[in-house]
C-alpha cells in the first residue's frame, strides 16, 4: 500500500500498463519499466516545450536565425536534464519518480 500524494496514482497508472502483458506474468514487470520511460520521455518533450515557449515569449522570433537559437536551446536544455544524474536514474528506475517528474513538467507547462 502506497502512501499519498504520488503512489496511488502510481499504482493505478502501473495496473493500467500491467494490462498490456496480457496475462504473460513475465512482461509485468517490464510493462512497469516502460511506464517509467515513457513518462520520463514525455517529462523531456514538456521541458523542451516549456523552455522554448520561454525563449519565444523574452525573444522576439521574427527571423529563422532567431527561431533556430531559441529552439536550438530548447535542445540542448533538454537533453542536459535528460543526462543529468539526478534524472537519468529516476527515470529508469521502476519507481514513482519518473512518473512523478511526468505531473511536474506536465503542470509547470500548462501555466
Amino acid at each position: 500500500m502506497g502512501h499519498p500524494p504520488g503512489a496511488p496514482t502510481y499504482l493505478l497508472l502501473g495496473n493500467f500498463f500491467s494490462n498490456f502483458a496480457f496475462g504473460d506474468v513475465t512482461k509485468v514487470a517490464y510493462m512497469i519499466n516502460l511506464l517509467s520511460a515513457t513518462c520520463s520521455a514525455f517529462t523531456i518533450l514538456f521541458l523542451f516545450w516549456t523552455i522554448t515557449a520561454f525563449g519565444k515569449k523574452f525573444r522576439k522570433v521574427e527571423s529563422n536565425g532567431r527561431l533556430f537559437s531559441v529552439m536550438g536551446a530548447g535542445l540542448v536544455g533538454a537533453l542536459a536534464y535528460t543526462f543529468s544524474d539526478s534524472f537519468w536514474f529516476s527515470a529508469v528506475e521502476g519507481e514513482v519518480y519518473g512518473v512523478s517528474s511526468f505531473f511536474t513538467a506536465l503542470y509547470s507547462g500548462l501555466h
